[in-house]
């Protein structure tokens, strides 16, 4: 049976206040994880219980280290449970000066704060700690600390799966409210495109050229008619996509030669994420045609698209999702199940065949200058991550 338990609010307010005071954007994250490292042998994690493993060489980032996973023995029977969350932050929390205003965190600067993650670290941390130092009964724990989450979950995409210790379900904490479990997430397509025009002198002959930007326009304008860009509709399915990342260019004086643009595509539908990259394939090849009829010199364009993960839903009779719902009632919480629109870990460890839910840890506003800690909820996080690691 699980242990009731009351968060130790001193102990896990300053964990996080460390936590968030720790640089440690994507790619750089050793500095949190020798933090947590320090903090978990301190409470009595064993040294041969610790691997750091090495899925930031297989990233295209690099990076400086890789996921921290710290398992520790069952003293109860019982399938292995998996806590996770990620270590690394966006660039704007970088420099974060923690700042505690009424029951929430934000950063004194104004500017992003980092509790997308580092609450979720905080959480799982808060957990292994309590398990160590009051020797609570509980089943054999993974903790996974992970690498990389916000440049394209490569962490949880190339973690050892050997020093997981092949954990039945698991658990992930990142975001806002812990009563809302996420239990289902969407597929996503990366697009890559490389559009190239003729170049030639803008002011002495610009009719000689042919603007790969001009072309992009057009293909983006046939996109927004056809409906295949934002919130993209086709009877009873959904999805999304988004070109936001564009360069080109040489100088003022030359007509345009080449662009590169680069987006992505989301879906809960396999199908539909197919027709909306097919969509964006069309109307790109559509442009250079058309841009191209009755030139000498044609343009040209060369169209990619990758998946970057594959989606999950999770029953509510799952196991993961009734430990999970377990754990929101004993905080005394009214849990509720959501399927979104954003990728996650948990999308990686779904697809390794270890059924993830995620909830809050009260993290709002991610990635902004109004980002803040409910401290109330993420006090509440804490006391559902040692529910569910002494066997909710």
């Amino acid at each position: 049976m699980a242990i009731s338990h009351h968060c130790d609010m001193d102990r896990s307010l300053n964990l996080v206040k460390d936590l968030l005071r720790l640089d440690g954007i994507s790619g750089q994250e050793e500095k949190v994880s020798q933090y947590v490292l320090d903090r978990a042998m301190a409470a009595g994690l064993k040294r041969k219980d610790v691997f750091t493993d090495s899925a930031h060489r297989r990233s295209p980032l690099r990076g400086s280290t890789g996921n921290l996973i710290l398992t520790v023995p069952g003293s109860l029977p019982g399938p292995r449970r998996l806590l996770a969350a990620h270590m690394d932050t966006v660039l704007p929390a970088a420099g974060s000066i923690p700042e505690l205003k009424g029951n929430r965190m934000v950063d004194q600067r104004g500017s992003c704060l980092g509790a997308d993650d580092r609450s979720g670290v905080a959480t799982i941390l808060y957990a292994l700690e309590t398990v160590l130092l009051e020797n609570l009964p509980h089943p054999p724990l993974t903790f996974l600390f992970t690498v990389q989450e916000e440049v394209g979950l490569y962490g949880a995409r190339f973690v050892s799966q050997s020093a997981l210790k092949r954990p039945e379900i698991a658990f992930s904490f990142d975001g806002g409210d812990p009563a809302l479990l996420v239990t289902g997430a969407p597929s996503q397509a990366q697009i890559d495109v490389q559009i190239f025009g003729v170049a030639a002198h803008a002011g002495a002959h610009p009719e000689d050229g042919l603007s790969a930007l001009l072309i992009a326009s057009e293909a983006i304008q046939n996109l927004e008619q056809g409906g295949w860009t934002g919130a993209i509709r086709k009877g009873k399915l959904r999805a999304t996509s988004n070109l936001g990342y564009v360069e080109g260019g040489e100088a003022t004086n030359i007509v345009m030669p080449e662009i590169s643009l680069r987006g992505e595509a989301r879906s809960h539908s396999e199908g539909l994420l197919e027709r909306v990259v097919s969509a964006h394939k069309r109307a790109f090849e559509k442009a250079v045609k058309k841009k191209s009829q009755g030139r000498a010199n044609q343009a040209s364009v060369r169209f990619r698209s990758r998946r970057i993960y594959n989606a999950f839903r999770l029953a509510k009779r799952s196991e993961a999702v009734r430990a999970a719902l377990r754990a929101a009632k004993e905080a005394a919480l009214a849990p509720r199940t959501f399927v979104g629109l954003g990728g996650l870990d948990a999308n990686w460890l779904n697809e390794r065949g270890i059924p993830c839910v995620t909830l809050g840890s009260g993290a709002y506003g991610p990635h902004s200058a109004h980002e803040y800690l409910d401290l109330e909820e993420f006090h509440t996080s804490c006391e559902m991550a040692v529910h569910l690691a002494t066997g909710a």
